[in-house]
This record gives structure tokens, sequence and C-alpha cells, in this order.
């Protein structure tokens, strides 16, 4: 946190019933963000108890102490209107891809968009005689085959993948412009399995697709929301009166936020899960459905609030 400028205020307010609060305001950051950076940078170099370290996060932690941003893309963000984690929640993917189905490598046909998963079993690289222009070229294996993969302009990955490298990839299969009668991955999205039990956050699953921010890319925005999701309170704060939700049978804020983010499919058949694809594109799954009404309801709200105030002055 070196360079941080901190403004500090104290501001007294006695309320009814209750003793006089401290609130903290450091450059528009809640009270619980300000005390955890404060005692992590004292104790800088110490051992620090857990329960400290992993405080939960909530809708009002700022962006910046969130994994993966920081205070540079947090000014960034800031720019769009995101300063909290709520407001990072409300940016949801414009579109979702079913990326649940792997294939086997021998199957695929030129043209298709697939998800394959496999071992690098060799790989090389070279630099062409334009100027900086360099390929990386793999040859990954499967149970049923193998399949060509080419990254370009990307040399630092010949320091990140190495023969015996397990992948998940997905992308198009294409023809190689580069050598005859060949298919091949070119710059496919890529995910390295380094403990094959744990979920994965690009693949094998239901995968939301989010329009670029800034720097921000759809992956990289793909992987701060599943640590700001998995690390949120388990209640998150409800505009909805409990028995509205019970009676339109809504799903729970919580839930709806998890699955607007990275929703699940409830359907075992191909036929079930298409057709839960196109209700998440279209915008009518129910938590897209949720999210909706609470909206209107908010606003119907503020509506109303405001025509009782209005007639109360003329009064």
């Amino acid at each position: 946190m070196t360079g941080v400028k901190v403004n500090l205020k104290r501001i007294w307010k006695p309320e009814a019933g209750s003793r006089k609060k401290f609130q903290c305001m450091l450059l528009g950051c809640s009270f619980g963000d300000f005390f955890r950076m404060l005692v992590i940078r004292f104790y800088s170099g110490f051992r620090l108890p857990a329960s400290i370290l992993n405080m939960a996060t909530t809708t009002d932690t700022s962006v910046q102490f969130l994994k993966g941003i920081g205070p540079r893309r947090s000014e960034m963000l800031a720019a769009h209107g995101i300063r909290n984690a709520g407001d990072l929640l409300d940016y949801i993917p414009f579109r979702y891809e079913d990326r649940t189905q792997f294939r086997p490598i021998k199957t695929l046909q030129e043209g298709e968009l697939v998800l394959i998963r496999g071992e690098v079993s060799s790989l090389g690289g070279f630099d062409t005689r334009r100027r900086g222009f360099s390929i990386l070229e793999l040859l990954v294996r499967d149970g049923s085959g193998s399949a060509k993969v080419k990254f370009f302009n990307q040399p630092y990955l010949r320091r990140v993948f190495h023969v015996g490298t397990k992948l998940v990839l997905y992308g198009q299969m294409k023809k190689d412009p580069y050598a005859r009668n060949s298919a091949v991955m070119m710059n496919p999205e890529c995910e390295i399995l380094e403990d094959e039990e744990r979920d994965s956050v690009h693949s094998g699953r239901v995968t939301p697709i989010y329009r670029r921010l800034g720097d921000l890319r759809t992956r990289t925005l793909r992987q701060i929301m599943f640590s700001l999701i998995s690390g949120l309170s388990t209640e998150l704060p409800d505009a909805l009166p409990v028995y509205l939700s019970r009676q339109l049978h809504l799903l729970p804020k919580s839930r709806a936020v998890q699955q607007l983010h990275f929703p699940e499919f409830k359907g075992t058949s191909l036929q079930d899960r298409e057709k839960e694809l196109s209700l998440l594109n279209g915008g009518l799954s129910p938590a897209h459905k949720r999210l909706i009404f609470e909206e209107l309801f908010q606003l119907q709200v503020g509506i109303r609030m405001a025509r009782e105030n209005r007639v109360r002055h003329v009064k």
C-alpha cells in the first residue's frame, strides 16, 4: 500500500438508542476495507490470524481490495461507474456458451467450435521473417488422437507450456494456411489443468462471456467474478420482501446472482441444455427475471415515495 495518500475524516453522529458511531471515510471505501488494509500493513512480515485475512467480502467492499484488481484497475473501473463489489456484480454477461461437452480429438471436423482436453506431446516455436511475428505450435493428444494448435505473437507461452502439460482448449478448427490438408486450432482459449479435481473457471461449465471493460478482457473478468462470488457473504442484501419472493416463486438474491454469472444446467439431455442456454442468452432465465423484477420493484417504490413526499409538502 506504499504511495497511497490517505484522506481521513472523523464524523460523529449520535443515533437514538445507540452509542455514537465512528465512521471512517478513506477514498470512498468502507470502514471494514480500511481496517483490513491497516491491519495487514501494520503486521506486514508477521503471520496474521486467518480471521483477518479471510474477512468476508460484501457488496460494499471497494473493488480495489478484490482479488485481481488493485489500485490501477480500480481507477479504470471507477471511470465505468464500478466502485464496489455490488457494482461489479451488476455487470452481467452479455451471452453464454455451453462448454460442458468435451469432444474426442479424432471426431473433430473443420469449421467446428469445440472443447477438447489433452496433453502436450510436442511443441516448437520460431520467429518469422516478419519482424515481431512469432508462432508457437503444439501437438495436443488425448486417448483418441492428436490435434495441432498454434498461437501467434505470444512468445511468453514458450515458458508456460512443456511436454506433458495438461490443457483444456476451446476454439474453432480451421484449415491450416501454412500446411496442406491439415486442420489446426488457432489462438484458442486455453486453461492449464494443475488440479483436475478443482472446478474449472473457463471450461466444463456454462461459460459467461463479458464485454470488455477497459483493458480487462472477458477471460480476466470471468476469473475476477469467480473469485468475487466465491468469497461473498452467504446472504446478499435483498430489496424484495421475503413474502413477495415466496409468493412469486422468485430465486433468493444470492442464488440469482450466482446463476447470472455462473449458471448451471438443470436438464441432462442435449435438448434441455439447449433450451436453458437459449433462455440465458435471451435474458429470460429465472435469474434474469428475478433481476428485472427487482429493478421494477425498486423503481415503483421510488415513484411511490416521491409522490407521497410531494403530497405531504402540498398539505
